[in-house]
This record gives C-alpha cells, structure tokens and sequence, in this order.
C-alpha cells in the first residue's frame, strides 16, 4: 500500500505532493515499486492540524483521483484506489472522480464488508450514500 498524502502539511512526506501532477507520478512511482493500493488522504491527521473544509478537501483530492484512475494498473483492477474522507461530500466526490466512465472499466474499487458497522455519530449523508449504493449499514450504539 502507498500513501498518498495531498496535504500541505503531512507530516510523512512534508507537503511534497500538493500538485496533482506530482501526487500521480509518485503514484506512478508507488505503483512501480509494488503498491498494489494506492491510499489518498486529502486531510492531515497530525497532532495539532487544523480540520479541512469539504471544498477544499474536494480540491486537493479530486484532481488527484481522476489522474490515478487514468492509470492503465487502475483501469485493469491490478491496484486500487482508496480514500478515506472525514466529510459524505467528499467521499461521494471520490467515488464520481474515479468512476466516470465505470462503463469502460471500474475505475475506483469500495470495497466494504456486509453489513458495514458504524459509529452512531457517523454522517448521517454518508450512512444515507452507503444505503443508496446498495450496502446495508449498522449502526453501532
């Protein structure tokens, strides 16, 4: 698995890849070296880092996802895209980036467990999305 932090502040890689060119060639690079997920994170979770609003976490990402999913090894299925955003929005943002043209190939992977359990302070957008896209969820108490 490669992390692919598009923050200006991560504190694994110090805010080298705010440019979505330079985020998909070292995705290109992770690739090269064996990752077989490739994990965009668009919210630094360091001690002390401010939260991030849903638009511009949508702009760091976004343009980010559509690059990797352009890639032949994520148009194959051979490596996965993942995401793990804190907003329903910005999941639901991933999810269209990576899968505008899904009749082609799959292009961004969910991949959940069934049921799926979730915190009962989960985003209720989120949970609703969730349910829309076919999957049972369960919230936890």
């Amino acid at each position: 698995m490669g992390v692919l932090n598009v923050t200006p502040d991560s504190f694994s890689d110090g805010g080298c890849f705010e440019d979505p060119v330079v985020a998909v060639a070292h995705g290109r690079t992770m690739i090269a070296e064996g990752a077989a997920i490739l994990d965009v994170g668009g919210e630094s979770t360091r001690p002390g880092a401010q939260p991030v609003g849903i638009d511009e976490e949508l702009a760091r990402v976004v343009p980010v996802l559509e690059g990797l999913a352009d890639l032949p090894e994520v148009m194959d299925g051979s490596v996965r895209i993942s995401i793990d955003p804190r907003h329903a929005e910005v999941a639901c943002g991933a999810v269209a980036a990576g899968a505008q043209e899904a009749a082609k190939a799959p292009r961004l992977h969910v991949v959940v467990e069934e049921p799926i359990e979730v915190s009962s302070s989960m985003d209720d957008a989120l949970v609703d999305e969730l349910q829309r896209m076919g999957h049972r969820v369960e919230r936890n108490a």
